[in-house]
């Protein structure tokens, strides 16, 4: 409720998700203030992404990660401390497409799960 009210103020979505693609070092990043959509897009980011780098010599990923971050009022880490930043995850929590499976994990889901559905189909 609060951390609703400080992103409001301060104009900032409550998750930020991005999908890296390693051997372009190139990043694209999406704002939004559900979980809901922003996995949506990273996955349709990854699975873009995926189908398109061929020719690549990287592992079966193929270079291509998606991460979402959650916004945090106060984000300390060891080097900075931040005010109503995004948390960067771990490598454990970061998405990922091979040619048999998609990771998503399940800290993800977790907050994925209890959201409320949208309902308002495109």
């Amino acid at each position: 409720m609060i951390k609703t009210l400080l992103a409001k103020l301060f104009r900032k979505k409550l998750y930020k998700a991005e999908v890296l693609l390693v051997e372009d070092d190139f990043i694209a990043e999406y704002h939004n203030d559900k979980l809901g959509n922003c996995l949506a897009w990273t996955l349709n980011g990854l699975q873009e992404a995926h189908n398109s780098n061929t020719d690549s010599k990287m592992s079966h990923t193929k270079g291509v990660y998606g991460r979402i971050m959650p916004l945090k009022v106060i984000n300390v880490t060891q080097s900075s401390i931040g005010i109503m930043s995004y948390k960067k995850p771990c490598s454990e929590d970061y998405l990922f497409m091979t040619d048999t499976m998609i990771h998503v994990p399940e800290s993800v889901l977790k907050i994925a799960r209890k959201e409320e559905p949208d309902l308002n189909f495109k």
